[in-house]
């Protein structure tokens, strides 16, 4: 009964698409390859053409565990734990930046749990903080972050300090990188990554990057969907855009959100949904946030009762299995031009 708490009738509709599209994506891939090879492109463009030949290869191992693995709810012998093996092989170096024009709205708190889930996964991570503002992700001791403070005092980025991380990450020396990024921050780093190429530059070093853009509901609905049109007109062409959708704050505009895809033209991937829970649900989460623990650590203090780690374990598992989703398939929410 647990498992179909977790994955609910959204979820399974998701798995039933996926599942149907995979003989096509593979079809498509073995149409690719020979002419790949005819035309000898980067190295990386074919490392990115392998990688999906063997996503598509996994996805099609058996339907109940291809199930499971989809949702972060399987061991490497399929038995189901909500926790996903680490993946290893062909998958590149990754840069995660999570953007947005507004504050208040999760940015933080999705930066902290993607950084868990990849720790999860057996990553090494780098976690990064440039809101100046709001110190969120430097207080989980878990995750060490490092502190960047990107703007100078007239409010630009300082491109010294912009341009040492760039080399960090081109020469390689760095794991998976998080970077959260506050609101002040949101239209000089845009405008220095796109005047720079700086993704472009990045995919060309081996590394993949991802925009990650919460968007809500409520009255700050508006603002976070004209941010997100704003991320898709900027990053549609050199990153991954993923979209969390917050649903703690209202219902969100679909009509809009919409509107705002089809116009980009992008191909999103599965965004993540942060739907609310019921109050013993959200009362364990809040007092785990308050006091900057991750997952693992409120699961495993001793200070947590039975009942409330059995509550956190399965949002840990509804929520990983959301952001595998989003983070380790191809695209499923194609524009409709």
């Amino acid at each position: 009964m647990a498992s179909i708490w977790v994955l609910g009738e959204r979820g399974l509709a998701c798995l039933q698409t996926q599942h149907a599209r995979v003989s096509w994506l593979l079809s498509e891939v073995l149409a690719v390859l020979p002419k790949a090879r005819s035309q000898s492109p980067p190295w990386h463009t074919r490392d990115r053409v392998a990688a999906t030949a063997h996503r598509n290869q996994t996805r099609s191992q058996g339907s109940s565990r291809s199930i499971r693995i989809a949702h972060g709810l399987a061991t490497a012998d399929g038995q189901a734990t909500g926790i996903r093996p680490p993946h290893r092989g062909l998958e590149m170096k990754e840069f995660h930046c999570i953007l947005q024009t507004k504050g208040g709205i999760g940015k933080s708190v999705a930066a902290a749990w993607l950084a868990q889930y990849l720790l999860n996964q057996g990553r090494a991570i780098l976690a990064i903080e440039c809101d100046q503002s709001n110190r969120t992700l430097s207080r989980y001791q878990r995750l060490q972050t490092e502190r960047l403070d990107l703007l100078d005092k007239d409010q630009q980025i300082d491109r010294r300090r912009f341009d040492a991380l760039m080399e960090r990450l081109v020469e390689d020396t760095e794991p998976t990188v998080i970077m959260d990024n506050g609101q002040a921050s949101f239209v000089p780093l845009t405008q220095y990554l796109v005047e720079c190429d700086a993704l472009s530059l990045l995919e060309e070093a081996g590394r993949q990057s991802y925009v990650h853009c919460v968007v809500t509901g409520g009255q700050l609905g508006p603002s976070t969907l004209s941010g997100l049109e704003q991320i898709l007109a900027a990053f549609v062409d050199s990153a991954h855009v993923v979209v969390w959708r917050n649903g703690h704050f209202g219902p969100i505009d679909d009509e809009a959100y919409q509107k705002i895809v089809e116009a980009s033209g992008a191909e999103l991937r599965e965004p993540v949904h942060l739907d609310r829970w019921s109050k013993p649900f959200e009362d364990d989460v809040q007092e785990m946030l308050q006091r900057f623990l991750t997952f693992e650590e409120a699961i495993h203090s001793p200070d947590v009762g039975l009942m409330t780690r059995q509550r956190l374990t399965m949002v840990q598992r509804r929520l990983f299995g959301e952001i595998q989703f989003a983070v380790s398939m191809e695209p499923l929410e194609a524009a409709h031009a």
